[in-house]
This record gives structure tokens, C-alpha cells and sequence, in this order.
């Protein structure tokens, strides 16, 4: 079924007092699983995160084998 999408730029406005929007401070941690191939959705995310500024990256992304309850 069609929906609108909305693109919401994710990066702080200091002099507005709007910050930790910017994607290095506003994810703590992804947590992937479980899920068939968690290798490649952990290199994936791991790559996405790299590439918005975060250095930190393959600490940020977790595999979990236990599922959602």
C-alpha cells in the first residue's frame, strides 16, 4: 500500500538550542537478532553507522540470539 515518506535531516541547530539529533549521539547501541544471518546485518549496520560519522561502530552493534517477549 503506498505511504508518504518523510526524510526528518537528523543533525543539530546549536543556536536553537536543538542538539544530540546528529547520529553519532543519538544511537546508543542497535541490537540485531535473532535473525537467520546476523553476520551480515551486524556488518551492514556496522557499515551504515561508519559511514554517518561513527567511529565506534562494532562496539554500537550487538548480536542477541534471544528473542523479543
Amino acid at each position: 500500500m503506498p505511504q508518504p515518506i518523510y526524510k526528518i535531516p537528523l543533525r543539530n541547530i546549536p543556536e536553537e538550542g536543538f542538539v544530540g539529533a546528529e547520529i553519532p549521539e543519538l544511537i546508543d547501541r542497535i541490537i540485531i537478532g535473532p535473525t537467520q544471518y546476523p553476520s551480515a546485518a551486524r556488518e551492514a549496520f556496522e557499515y551504515l553507522l561508519e559511514q554517518a560519522g561513527v567511529h565506534d561502530s562494532a562496539d554500537r552493534v550487538i548480536v542477541s540470539d534471544l528473542p523479543l517477549r
